[in-house]
């Protein structure tokens, strides 16, 4: 399960949360509000590859002439 800190918590015990995020996420938050992420190196690297994979699924359908389904069509300004 992913973990929520506080940024002096965070700050206090930073060892022991990089031995924890080698498991699972541990989420850090500044002022109340979400700030960054600690993650195993793997889980990264796993993250990227999706994102490359994504890059390349959307290259192909754009090579392809396909249309993409989140992509909405631009109207035309208003007054014009």
């Amino acid at each position: 399960m992913d973990r929520v800190v506080p940024i002096d918590e965070a700050r206090a015990h930073l060892g022991a949360l990089l031995d924890e995020a080698r498991e699972h996420e541990v989420h850090i938050r500044r002022d109340g509000r979400p700030a960054v992420v600690l993650l195993s190196m793997e889980a990264y690297e796993r993250l990227l590859g999706r994102l490359e994979d994504a890059e390349d699924a959307l290259a192909v359908l754009t090579a392809a002439g396909d249309t993409v389904p989140f992509e909405r069509p631009t109207s035309a300004a208003p007054g014009s």
